[in-house]
């Protein structure tokens, strides 16, 4: 899963440009959600990496999910509203506010 979202965002620095992609990462509604996925990729294949230990599988679990959240919310910052229609859905789903 990692090396996929690597090759991606790879294809994004070769179609934008790194300058233009890195501009783009760190714009101020998007750097927190570029930076998780950055790191979280990073964690990933260094705990994949090491030798076995104790929750390994549980730990990449984690940092994969954190991953696929982080590259969500950085795809919905360039939709119109669409952060905001997910807090909607989200809150509409977990808290159950609004009638049905």
């Amino acid at each position: 899963y990692t090396a996929g979202n690597l090759t991606a965002l790879s294809g994004t620095f070769f179609l934008a440009g790194p300058s233009r992609q890195l501009a783009r990462m760190t714009t101020q509604h998007r750097w927190m959600a570029s930076l998780a996925f950055v790191v979280s990729m990073v964690l990933t294949l260094i705990v994949a990496s090491v030798g076995y230990f104790r929750m390994k599988g549980l730990i990449i679990l984690l940092l994969v999910l954190i991953q696929w959240v982080a590259l969500i919310w950085y795809g919905l910052s360039f939709i119109p509203f669409g952060r905001q229609m997910a807090r909607a859905v989200i809150q509409r789903i977990c808290c159950g506010g609004g009638s049905a």
